[in-house]
Parts: C-alpha cells; structure tokens; sequence
C-alpha cells in the first residue's frame, strides 16, 4: 500500500502517471503507459517501451525508448489501457477527463478513444484511430476474445462532465440515447473475423 512512498526513498525514477503495462507475447518486450504529467509539462502521455538486455529476463540491464509520443502529431492524448490483439496488434485507449477534454493544450482532442499503435518495417510508429469513446466517457479494459472474433471494452462514466458544463443537464446518454442518463457499460465489437 505504500509503494510510491518506498519508491522514493530508494530513489526509484520519477514517471508521468504511469497507467497499465503489457509484455508483448511475441518478444517479450514491455511496454508501459505514462498518461500525462500537466505539472511536469506533459500533456499527452506517452507510450514506452523496455526491451532486456540481449533478450534475458535474468538481465540487471535493459534498453529504454519512447514507442510513441502523444500529442497532435500522433494523435494520440492521454495513453491508459494497452492489449495485444490478434496477430500481435498493439493498441491503447486513452484517459482524459471529463474538464480537460477539448479544452487548452487538449482542444483538439474531443473525445477518448481506442487507438492501434503500428509498426512498419523502418521502426516508425502510426496511431490509428479506431473507435471512439461516448461523450465524456473514458474506454478501458480492452480485451479481444481468444479467437479475435470481438473485442470487449468498457464505457466508463459516460455523460461525466453532467450538470457541470453550462447548465446543459446531461452531456451524453449512452447507451439508451433519447433523454435518458448514462450508464456505464461493456460493449461488444465484433471484428468480422
């Protein structure tokens, strides 16, 4: 329970909200979420990557990059959830709240979203935009069923920013629609395959 508090005493490095952690089932390489840092400059998260030294788990050395920087140039705000999806695809959802979305250093970015993040042959990476998140909701727990035929990801607190934002009542009503209020809930994709 006081894991960052032992952190600092050790001296262990300081991160920018660090969200969620995957190790690729590939390659072994871990990959690890930084949401934002607003007081550190950090608006948009980034996404990491760490590789062990010459691949050995027993290693006491790794190699450290940034895989991909978020921001307008990606696309991509806020990193939260990363999965691996079927035939090794990598993808995040993002996590900005309900006062900062498409406001200030985040005007461009209205809503939360799930991205797959993709490699090409030279080693850049392309965000991909691949669904988006009801108003005011944040998408998380992605995971794909064992035969890639769908994708379960919950909406979180749709229509958060309710009654807060210019008297409006509620800002979303997911999943019902008409004037109804918003729920939380676990959506089914169903990929095609």
């Amino acid at each position: 329970p006081h894991t960052r508090e032992a952190a600092k005493i050790v001296g262990g490095t300081r991160l920018n909200r660090p969200e969620d952690i995957k190790i690729d089932p590939t390659n072994g390489d871990v990959y690890f979420a930084l949401t934002n840092n607003s007081d550190s400059g950090d608006m948009h998260g980034s996404v990491n990557l760490i590789r062990e030294h010459r691949g050995d788990f027993a290693s006491l050395t790794f190699e450290f990059e940034t895989f991909v920087v978020g921001g307008l140039r990606s696309g991509l705000s806020c990193p939260d959830n990363l999965t691996f999806g079927p035939a090794g695809t990598f993808w995040a959802t993002t996590d900005m709240s309900a006062s900062a979305m498409g406001r200030g250093a985040l005007s461009a970015f209205k809503r939360n979203s799930m991205h797959r993040l993709e490699t090409d042959q030279s080693g850049s990476v392309f965000v991909r935009h691949f669904v988006q998140a009801p108003r005011d909701a944040e998408l998380t727990g992605p995971c794909f069923l064992p035969d890639g035929s769908g994708l379960l990801l919950s909406v979180q607190h749709p229509g958060e920013g309710s009654f807060e934002k210019d008297g409006i009542g509620f800002t979303s009503h997911w999943p019902d629609g008409g004037k109804s209020a918003p729920v939380s809930t676990v959506s089914l994709i169903v990929t095609g395959k």
